[in-house]
């Protein structure tokens, strides 16, 4: 029997190549390996996570992150950006995990996520929209 892969491990092994479009086409920095996945930073005030969460209830999120002005900072879902943003439906940006094929699965799913809201999310309208997913005031 082979030794049992932490999905945590995968998000930072393929995350890096997957996600790499971050730093060629966004202006970010990264990415700093964490205890969950990994984590790119941009000069706006900007974070990305990508993390994987269990094991009761496995997943790989993506966070977005905003801090800009000096104010308190703000994060929300790729998934509920998907969705402010009016991109889709969040069945659109899936997170369930529960074996490592899915892990992969979902880390390339997420990734092709951002490379489109990315544009998006460089403007000065995603504060708007993570205050919108944070209080779940979103499109129907």
């Amino acid at each position: 029997m082979g030794r049992r892969v932490d999905p945590r491990e995968i998000v930072r092994r393929e995350g890096g190549d997957l996600f790499a479009f971050l730093i060629s086409d966004g202006g970010f920095v990264g990415p700093e390996v964490v205890e969950s996945g990994l984590v790119y930073r941009h000069g706006s005030g900007l974070q990305i996570a990508i993390s994987y969460l269990g094991p009761r209830e496995p997943e790989v999120i993506t966070t977005v992150r905003v801090s800009r002005d000096g104010g308190a900072p703000r994060s929300a879902s790729l998934d509920c950006l998907w969705v402010a943003f009016e991109y889709g439906t969040l069945q659109d940006v899936p997170t369930s995990a529960v074996n490592t094929r899915t892990t992969s699965k979902r880390l390339r799913q997420q990734a092709e996520a951002l490379r489109r809201l990315l544009p998006t999310l460089l403007t000065s309208e995603l504060g708007d929209a993570v205050r919108r997913c944070q209080g779940r005031l979103l499109p129907e």
